[in-house]
């Protein structure tokens, strides 16, 4: 499994947003940025992509636990949902945002509220655990319940400390991550894993190392 590099195609506006928040939140950004570039370049398909980015739902505080088809979302927890436009804009008598960008800036705030709270245990069953050896081998360690909290993954007899984990990425669909660890490469996949919120838990743990 390979994550391909991005390719320049110009300053489209999802790339100035995301670069502008990948730049303030100082982590490294991999192939998520493709699920955002699509979400703002307003492809078809407009609302999908928007589970791998918004990870607490305003109106009952659930954690990643959003789902999207075409232009619309919805939580799986309360049923809160609404549309998102052509245009970017997210028409809900649910929701209290009206873009991408108010939704980000809220949730960040509320991460780091979480953070200090220690509440932000994700669990995430059908997971699947692999080590990646040599180019495009993987190898299946495990099946089962992924857990992540604000300081680690943890499956079965593995625990991977974001503090010793270097190299964070996502692929293309955003549920999907690879890290490396004590001079191995992995990857974990799970079904709702949203990229957004480890990326934003892994690097501010490992700021904390400094």
């Amino acid at each position: 499994m390979k994550v391909k590099e991005e390719k320049k195609t110009g300053e489209k506006a999802g790339r100035r947003f995301f670069k502008e928040l990948a730049a303030k939140a100082g982590y490294i950004w991999g192939g998520i940025f493709r699920s955002v570039r699509r979400l703002f370049n307003r492809q078809p398909g407009y609302a999908e992509g928007l589970e791998n980015i918004f990870f607490i739902c305003p109106c009952c505080g659930g954690l990643e636990s959003f789902e999207a088809f075409d232009d619309t979302f919805r939580c799986r927890l309360c049923g809160a949902g609404g549309f998102y436009d052509e245009y970017g804009h997210i028409d809900s008598p649910d929701f209290p945002f009206t873009d991408a960008e108010e939704w980000i800036a809220w949730e960040e705030k509320e991460l780091d509220m979480r953070y200090d709270k220690e509440d932000l245990l994700g669990n995430y069953p059908g997971a699947s655990l692999y080590e990646l050896i040599g180019g495009d081998e993987a190898k299946l360690l495990l099946t089962g319940t992924v857990i992540a909290d604000r300081d680690a993954f943890m499956t079965g007899e593995y625990v991977f400390p974001y503090i010793d984990t270097e190299d964070l990425q996502y692929d293309e669909t955003g549920n999907v991550c690879l890290f490396s660890h004590k001079g191995h490469r992995y990857m974990i996949s799970a079904p709702y894993l949203c990229g957004m919120k480890t990326m934003l838990l892994y690097e501010k743990r490992k700021r904390e190392k400094i």
